[in-house]
């Protein structure tokens, strides 16, 4: 409950309507990972938002904080202050998933987790990206985490026929959280 507290006032930033992108990229930012011209550099991929301009770069930033003068192809979802926290946010999440899971306990105590919050705050500001934009493919580092199967599930649900990639981008002796389950890519 107190990390649902942190996840009130994210925003999008520099998005582009009139661009028509091919592809789309979903990863994650800090203020290191941009360069003074406003592109982004990805340690994920070692590429720069600028060699492609057909793929969006849709990036979590970790910081909130990034260049004025962002590219065209990059869209950032931010929080306006990382150590900004509501109880009152806090309450009105509780109180909407109660009736919305219409008390069943078990639905209700998932839907309070960090990771399931997080996943429904990325997805509500990625869909409207995803149905303006005829997209072949999504592509994410992926490490397994709840949101990212989440969101690829989701926007499989979107757009039938997009493709998704998940590059796993580090390896572990025993992954066994990266077994095949729903919304994998």
């Amino acid at each position: 409950l107190y990390s649902i507290r942190k996840l009130n006032g994210y925003k999008i930033h520099n998005i582009n309507k009139k661009k028509i992108f091919k592809k789309i990229v979903v990863s994650w930012s800090k203020n290191i990972n941009f360069l003074e011209d406003g592109s982004y550099n990805d340690k994920y991929f070692d590429v720069n938002s600028k060699e492609n301009k057909e793929i969006l770069w849709f990036l979590i930033s970790l910081d909130s904080k990034f260049p004025n003068n962002l590219e065209d192809n990059i869209v950032i979802l931010s929080k306006k202050d990382n150590n900004e926290q509501s109880l009152i946010y806090l309450i009105k999440i509780f109180f909407s998933n109660l009736f919305k899971y219409k008390f069943s306990i078990k639905k209700f105590i998932a839907s309070l987790s960090f990771s399931s919050h997080i996943s429904k705050i990325i997805f509500k500001n990625i869909k409207p990206i995803i149905l303006q934009n005829n997209f072949d493919t999504i592509i994410m580092p992926y490490e397994s985490q709840p949101f990212q199967n989440y969101l690829f599930k989701n926007i499989k649900k979107l757009k039938k026929n997009i493709k998704t990639i998940g590059y796993v981008s580090t390896t572990q002796p025993l992954p066994l959280h990266s077994l095949h389950r729903d919304g994998a890519p």
